[in-house]
């Protein structure tokens, strides 16, 4: 079963990682972080191109909010499509699919071409994004028995933590490329990862762990994850809430960049915020088991909003150690959303589920990206604004939730 090489062997091995080697074996681990890098690199790399092109944070932060809602609105369906038809098809058509679109928003913009075409360009690309993260995910629930508490828990840790590395590494080589070589240069890499590493996902053995479904059979509930839909659809909107810090914060540090002297660094000073997000993401992995999933996100939520109100005190030296505490809070978050999800969602439905997870912080992203677009137009000082807003909805919905939930609850 897909399941016993964690069941046999976790409780002996000690390390990190090793116990995730033992069920996928250590290619998967690499392959699935290489495999989301362009996802890292998509919004920072389009930001910093346009930027430095055009020299308009109004038309980068339009043209990053098209790529978002493009992969906002296409995702859930990409979702429903590989639960019938499988994960390698949809894999392969998104690895030539994607660079093609940003080699035609390079021309565009380059050439000239009217502002609405290299809009649908952006929109196109975001679409077409391989969805490697919520299919990663998909594999490990079907890999790793439910049971398995610490085990999952070092899975979604492992996943989390592959997330913000290639956030790391997306805005620190977007930087250094952009720098070095030209603003272009971020972008050519981005199509070049998506061509080699995304295959290599798609054609890894345990991608025949993940059942397909037909159109007419609906797995029946598991006694381990009953439907939680409404509990679901709460995620969904705290994930939003995460969006918004994310793209307000992502332009917001940009347009710094660009207003204090730092013009294509931009993505250096927001690798601060995902260096101690990854390192978050990773040691959440290793909490005790009775400190709970919803704990630990109420109290990451809580440190997010108290922390984001910072991003108002003036200077490169604080943005900087602000960044590196927003990291903490959100690193704690992001695990405990998606380890909540996986227990929330219906049987049958992870893929399109885990996508809609990852959808709601898209659309959050489009929306705190064109905010803080226009508000940095007006004054980068403000921008600040539409982060904190952020972070305060995401304690509107920890309240929601605790109290649609009661005192008892899971996780």
């Amino acid at each position: 079963m897909a399941g016993e090489p964690a069941r046999r062997g976790h409780r002996s091995v000690r390390g990190p990682f090793r116990t995730l080697r033992q069920v996928v074996g250590a290619p998967f681990l690499l392959v699935t972080f290489l495999a989301r890098l362009p996802i890292g690199f998509a919004t920072v790399s389009l930001l910093t191109f346009v930027t430095g092109t055009t020299g308009s944070i109004a038309l980068a932060g339009m043209a990053t909010a098209a790529l978002a809602i493009g992969e906002l609105v296409c995702a859930p369906l990409i979702g429903m499509v590989v639960e019938r038809r499988g994960q390698r098809r949809l894999l392969l058509a998104g690895a030539v699919a994607h660079p093609t679109f940003l080699g035609l928003i390079v021309a565009g913009i380059l050439s000239g071409w009217p502002l609405p075409v290299v809009i649908v360009m952006c929109a196109l690309a975001g679409a077409t994004i391989p969805q490697v993260g919520p299919m990663s995910r998909v594999r490990w629930l079907n890999l790793v028995p439910a049971a398995d508490v610490r085990v999952r828990a070092k899975a979604f840790s492992f996943e989390s933590t592959a997330d913000e590395l290639a956030f790391v590494l997306g805005p620190a080589l977007v930087g250094v490329l952009a720098v070095a070589v030209n603003p272009i240069a971020p972008i050519v890499v981005s199509a070049l990862l998506c061509v080699v590493a995304v295959p290599a996902f798609a054609l890894h053995r345990t991608v025949s762990a993940v059942p397909v479904s037909t159109r007419t059979f609906r797995p029946p509930p598991s006694p381990d994850r009953p439907v939680r839909r409404g509990a679901f659809l709460i995620l969904v909107l705290a994930n939003t809430t995460i969006g918004v810090v994310f793209g307000s914060l992502q332009t917001f540090v940009t347009a710094f960049a660009k207003d204090s002297g730092y013009e294509n660094t931009g993505g250096l000073f927001y690798s601060a915020f995902c260096v101690t997000s990854a390192l978050s993401a990773l040691l959440s992995g290793h909490l005790p088991v009775r400190v709970k999933m919803t704990t630990r996100w109420y109290l990451g939520g809580a440190g997010l909003l108290i922390v984001s109100v910072l991003l108002l005190v003036p200077g490169a030296e604080a943005l900087v150690i602000t960044l590196l505490i927003l990291g903490i809070a959100l690193g704690v978050v992001l695990v405990s959303l998606f380890s909540l999800a996986g227990d929330r969602l219906p049987p049958g439905r992870e893929t399109s589920g885990f996508t809609l997870l990852g959808s709601g912080s898209l659309g959050g992203y489009a929306v705190g990206a064109f905010f803080a677009g226009v508000l940095a137009e007006v004054d980068v000082g403000i921008v600040p604004l539409v982060v904190i807003a952020g972070a305060a909805g995401g304690v509107l919905v920890v309240v929601i939730d605790r109290l649609r939930r009661g005192p008892t609850a899971e996780r």
